[in-house]
């Protein structure tokens, strides 16, 4: 029998989930070297995870704080393929002690990276190889900043930005670089908009956030979307679909097969928009729209499967968890997973497997 080249080796591996992997480096010296210490390996394999269709290397992490904090993981593929009502399967997760405290407040994430907050520093961590980083102190005792969270590409490191936003309209931009051990300031966020709501969003070497003109409205007419380059660090403004004669009561800013996605909220439904080209206004598409249901609320989409299923997650302030739905556009149905163990308030947060070592 013919011995495998070691090219076909490493396109086999390339493929396989993260836990085979770091079981595979006990093979053989070569297999070790290639998973652990080989960049071109990990980016390669972060390429095949993203990019994978049957999304068998994206997962949803989940906090369970009944008794003691835990961390569970459920892959996607469970949550679309179960049936209406029926309980998601869940893996335990192993975590750094650090993690254990409640404080601990998932953001979002990026190639596999999750990003979070304990009080005055912020968490790096990778579930899929246990691997953890901690920033340098950060003062937020006063003003609690906005964040985001990214690659930058042309530099190859990811970044944290952090925003404080002041009463008299000023503002301060610090930015940490994972591998280093401190924060810089830069460039203010630009004046006379003030960003609103979640964490920036991260797109094509981009972070994204929704901002207020006059800083106090929210409805579409006086928000715009502010963009920071994570490689110069600069910003420009990014243009809003034409929503046409729809009445559009509220926005949120996502992102959804590494495009930026935004959910324009009327009284009774909820439009999903894709921007295909990044920071092309034309290039704007309606991809459906949603029907309001009352169990679900406002809700925001977290995935999206074989362009006809949304995962909608929603997190209103009177709810004891979040609530998940699966929307079939094609059908015109919904489904309710339940989540099981869960009781803690963190919004489900979706990330992909990765080897990315910039954790440890």
């Amino acid at each position: 029998m013919s011995t495998l080249s070691f090219d076909l080796v490493e396109q086999i591996l390339c493929r396989l989930p993260v836990k085979s992997l770091l079981q595979f480096q006990c093979v053989c010296k070569s297999w070790k070297s290639l998973i652990s210490d080989d960049p071109k390996f990990v980016k390669k394999h972060l390429q095949m995870s993203l990019s994978c269709p049957i999304q068998s290397h994206h997962h949803l992490i989940l906090k369970s704080s009944t008794g003691k904090v835990e961390y569970f993981n459920s892959s996607i593929s469970s949550v679309f393929n179960t049936l209406s009502n029926a309980i998601i399967t869940q893996t335990k997760l192993s975590y750094p002690l650090i993690l254990s405290t409640v404080s601990f407040k998932v953001v979002g994430s990026c190639h596999g990276i999750v990003f979070g907050l304990i009080p005055h520093y912020v968490i790096f961590w990778n579930p899929s190889i246990h691997k953890l980083k901690i920033s340098p102190i950060l003062d937020a005792s006063v003003y609690k900043p906005i964040y985001g969270f990214g690659y930058d590409r042309y530099n190859d490191n990811y970044k944290v930005v952090a925003i404080f936003c002041y009463e008299d309209g000023k503002s301060k931009v610090n930015v940490h670089t994972m591998g280093t051990n401190c924060w810089r300031k830069i460039q203010e966020f630009p004046c006379g908009v003030v960003p609103v709501g979640e964490s920036g969003k991260f797109i094509n070497g981009t972070v994204n956030w929704l901002a207020s003109e006059n800083g106090v409205e929210l409805n579409s007419s006086s928000l715009c979307i502010v963009s920071l380059d994570l490689g110069n660090e600069s910003y420009q403004k990014i243009s809003q679909p034409d929503y046409g004669d729809v009445n559009v009561l509220s926005l949120t800013l996502g992102e959804l097969r590494d495009c930026l996605c935004i959910c324009a909220h009327g009284k009774s439904f909820v439009d999903i928009w894709l921007m295909k080209e990044y920071g092309k206004k034309e290039s704007w598409n309606k991809l459906f729209t949603i029907p309001f249901i009352e169990d679900i609320g406002c809700s925001k989409v977290a995935y999206i499967y074989e362009d006809e299923q949304v995962l909608l997650v929603s997190k209103a302030k009177d709810m004891l968890k979040p609530k998940l739905a699966v929307y079939d556009s094609k059908r015109d149905t919904f489904k309710l997973p339940e989540i099981a163990n869960i009781n803690n308030r963190m919004v489900p947060t979706v990330y992909v497997e990765s080897l990315i070592t910039t954790c440890s």
